[in-house]
């Protein structure tokens, strides 16, 4: 295993972030990242599920597909409308339960340019393109909403990047 993990190969740009994260990876990896506090499991299965991986409950001996099979229409928007609810505030399964805003203040980032960074680090490792990063970083200054409000919709923003669908 040491072999593998030091190899140039699995750091390569052929290897990085060309896997489709599964519908589990995407839930229970963005839960986890935002430092969600009593997630609940059964919502974040029921999600799974509405993506098309139900948990427990394999088509087949197989498991699973991968890869493509995980991206479509529906599941596209299943993913974006989860990305909507676990930043909610209130009107979800997930809501309260992630406050990006107080993260990016746990961990002493309090400017704009602080959180844009902090965020896109922790989601995307910093891999979106300067144009992306651009108008990511406007939608924070943009719109007179609070500045939790204003960091909810830029944290969404980031969870529906393609770029953050891929591992």
């Amino acid at each position: 295993v040491e072999t593998m993990l030091r190899s140039n190969h699995f750091f390569a740009a052929a290897s990085y972030r060309q896997k489709i994260t599964s519908p589990v990876d995407f839930t229970v990896g963005t839960a986890r990242r935002l430092e969600g506090s009593r997630v609940s499991p059964v919502a974040l299965a029921d999600v799974c599920a509405k993506l098309g991986q139900s948990l427990f409950h394999p088509p087949n001996v197989a498991g699973w597909e991968e890869g493509k099979a995980w991206i479509n229409s529906s599941t596209l928007l299943g993913r974006s409308n989860f990305a909507q609810a676990i930043v909610a505030r209130r009107g979800s399964p997930f809501a309260g339960r992630t406050d990006p805003a107080a993260l990016a203040a746990k961990y002493g980032r309090t400017s704009d340019d602080d959180v844009v960074e902090f965020f896109l680090d922790l989601l995307v490792d910093g891999e979106v393109p300067v144009e992306t990063r651009r108008q990511l970083a406007n939608s924070l200054t943009d719109g007179g909403d609070s500045r939790g409000e204003r960091i909810r919709r830029f944290v969404q923003l980031i969870l529906s990047l393609p770029e953050y669908n891929l591992c």
